[in-house]
């Protein structure tokens, strides 16, 4: 009884420290501490967000996704709630004020606030969004998994009656064989009926077969830049100046939205629409990443900030 009195030696008992408390992550509450690792209730640290290349999501990964993109798209709420409220929020992402160049800056807040109201619909903290390096697949995008009908749908194919397929490339213009053509602005728009946007109803009132009622698409022929050429020029010193690396990666995301998948995609006010924009505008953010870590790494520049557009 006596010896169990006894404090190890060296120690007084009251000297022992008080031990700490367990660090938590915060569940995904859009608040403050949004995911964020805690202790005691407060902050100690930030969320890391990992984003991966669409090819390497799983079937399942995917349709957790696309469940919560569901939930996110038939909602009636402001900003950052519902999808509508995105596509009434981005045309200020292509506005200029003076000499500020706010596009990419503005597309990754974008994201952030996606990625946020989508952890918080699905509950998990580690649900990011996926990117697709297009650029990976120039010569012939279509065949790309995202089109598959189990991801983003709406696979376009080279149109015999439309023109012809010289090797793996079309020489003539795309048709969506699974698609329903619809009353639209262009000729060839097609609402997609199968992937992750098959079945959503962007506009109730707009009557059946108007393409304001669906996700739209009108693809064109053309090839992207090769992966190895959009590298180079964004690691060249040419181009280690914000604005002049933000013209080639609008460059590199025009095509795409304007050309390759076109129809909502196509217009400023209606390309949030269609779930591949947040797709696309995934991976412009992961070059403007490189972009920035490349030139503070290699040239000491300060990336974090644009000190000619003030």
């Amino acid at each position: 009884q006596v010896l169990s009195n006894i404090a190890p030696l060296g120690v007084r008992q009251e000297d022992k420290p008080e031990p700490e408390e367990p660090v938590v992550i915060h569940g995904p509450d859009m608040g403050e501490r949004h995911c964020r690792p805690t202790r005691g209730g407060e902050p100690v640290g930030v969320q890391y967000r990992v984003r991966k290349e669409i090819h390497l999501w799983s079937d399942t990964e995917f349709s957790e996704l696309s469940s919560a993109m569901g939930t996110f798209q038939a909602r009636d709420a402001d900003y950052p709630n519902s999808l509508a409220s995105f596509v009434q929020v981005h045309p200020t992402c292509h506005m200029n004020n003076g000499p500020l160049n706010a596009f990419l800056a503005w597309h990754r807040r974008l994201l952030y606030d996606l990625e946020t109201a989508l952890q918080n619909i699905s509950g998990q903290c580690n649900l990011t969004l996926p990117y697709w390096n297009s650029n990976l697949e120039a010569g012939n995008p279509w065949v790309s998994r995202v089109f598959d009908p189990n991801r983003y749908g709406g696979r376009p194919v080279c149109s015999s009656e439309l023109g012809g397929v010289d090797g793996d490339a079309c020489t003539g213009n795309l048709s969506i064989p699974d698609g329903q053509p619809c009353r639209g602005q262009n000729a060839n728009s097609t609402c997609i009926v199968d992937g992750m946007a098959g079945a959503w109803v962007m506009n109730s009132e707009a009557s059946p077969g108007d393409c304001a009622r669906c996700v739209d698409r009108n693809p064109r022929t053309n090839a992207l830049h090769p992966f190895a050429l959009v590298m180079e020029v964004l690691s060249s010193e040419r181009f280690a100046r914000f604005e002049n690396a933000t013209d080639v990666l609008e460059a590199v995301h025009n095509m795409l939205h304007a050309v390759i998948v076109n129809g909502d995609m196509g217009s400023v006010p209606g390309s949030p629409k269609d779930p591949i924009f947040f797709l696309h505008h995934a991976y412009i953010d992961r070059l403007f990443n490189f972009w920035q870590v490349f030139n503070h790494l290699t040239r000491g520049l300060d990336t974090s900030t644009c000190e000619a557009c003030k």
